[in-house]
């Protein structure tokens, strides 16, 4: 694993993927689990299985100098975690970390297929497991679009967005809140948002009418900005 930490947060980063699997502010843990998947009947490689960065074992690694901090990226293809459940066509994945000495660390990821799909069943999403909060609060332009209590252990979607938000902030009671900013999906995608008990989802497809074009990225970035 990977741990990169300054004077704001400590970021654990598994090896596979370079998914977050654990960021603390000092002793407070602030979220767990992130990772990248599909599944539904698209993505199945295996019975009841999906596909996912944290189970890819060949994943591509690299570093490099920023002006005040470094990249990490990260790239490879989601994959199921049998030895033989490769998806065929691959979909690829790029996850990439910019950090530096502040607050804050920027995020960006993408997908791409090698073989274009049309009208399919499919769930392809970000997703955090784990998100330490009692409130949540989705954005645009500084508008809200949905927010509420964060309600453990629920099955039902919690206020999925019409659209893609910009901006998701969490807070609990007698903590600082932090958030994830500066949202961008890609052009023309039907991107929303939406939590289920303490998960979120920032999916890029998700229904019985899933398309994907080929040899192209679908590229998101968003900024997680921390308590300081």
């Amino acid at each position: 694993q990977y741990v990169i930490s300054n004077a704001y947060f400590q970021l654990e980063l598994r090896g596979q993927g370079g998914v977050l699997r654990q960021l603390r502010a000092g002793s407070d843990v602030l979220a767990e689990n992130q990772d990248f998947y599909g599944d539904q009947a698209y993505f199945i490689t295996q019975p009841n299985a999906r596909i996912d960065a944290s189970s890819d074992v060949e994943c591509a690694v690299s570093v490099r100098a920023e002006v005040d901090g470094f990249r990490l990226r990260f790239e490879g293809q989601l994959r199921g975690d049998g030895r033989f459940a490769l998806k065929r066509p691959p979909l690829w994945y790029r996850n990439e970390y910019v950090f530096t000495s502040a607050p804050r660390f920027t995020q960006r990821w993408a997908f791409r297929t090698e073989k274009a799909f049309h009208s399919q069943q499919a769930f392809l999403s970000f997703y955090i497991g784990q998100v330490a909060a009692e409130r949540f609060c989705f954005q645009r332009t500084g508008r809200t679009l949905t927010e509420g209590p964060v309600v453990a252990g629920g099955a039902a979607r919690q206020g999925q967005t019409q659209g893609p938000p910009d901006a998701v902030a969490f807070g609990r009671s007698g903590k600082p809140s932090w958030s994830l900013t500066g949202l961008k999906v890609p052009p023309g995608a039907d991107v929303h948002a939406f939590l289920q008990g303490h998960m979120l989802f920032l999916p890029l497809l998700d229904g019985d009418e899933s398309s994907l074009s080929d040899d192209h990225w679908q590229e998101f970035e968003a900024t997680w900005d921390l308590p300081h």
